[in-house]
């Protein structure tokens, strides 16, 4: 699992300088549960660093986005002849992933409840909403197991 801290849980960037800062909404501070098979990917690529963070720059410390997305993303999703990568999926954009994994856990049944807390997504309005309603352990097993079920395939 992943915490979200409430004091140190999001990278901004202040003034051209990086720095971990409280996230963006109090829905956002929360634990982010991860199934089997991406625990072991995440401590395989851990493997060789002695960094605090899983992914980093070139020096271990903090990456920009405009860097990730410019050295990683695109050339991973669009494809990069010099380093003789294929393309695999023109054109896709890193929030894209939130509509994908949003899309999939209804597919796969998952209550809302389980979906918002998940994306850190507060509830507004009236009517309850999450106010009376918790996410259980059958809900969180329900939810990895559809993940599972999918990088299976």
């Amino acid at each position: 699992m992943v915490k979200v801290d409430a004091k140190t849980g999001a990278l901004h960037e202040i003034g051209g300088h990086l720095e971990l800062a409280p996230p963006k909404s109090p829905a956002s501070v929360r634990t982010v549960h991860l199934p089997e098979f991406l625990i072991k990917l995440l401590l395989e690529h851990r493997a060789d660093t002695d960094h605090e963070h899983v992914f980093t720059g070139v020096d271990g410390g903090l990456m920009r986005r405009t860097n990730f997305q410019r050295r990683v993303w695109l050339p991973a999703v669009d494809g990069n002849k010099r380093r003789g990568w294929a393309p695999l999926f023109p054109g896709l954009h890193l929030h894209d992933l939130r509509h994908t994994h949003k899309t999939w856990t209804i597919e796969d049944g998952v209550p809302e409840v389980v979906q918002r807390r998940r994306l850190g997504i507060g509830w507004t309005g009236g009517g309850g909403g999450g106010r009376y309603s918790h996410v259980t352990q059958a809900m969180t097993d329900h939810l990895l197991d559809g993940m599972h079920r999918r990088w299976e395939r």
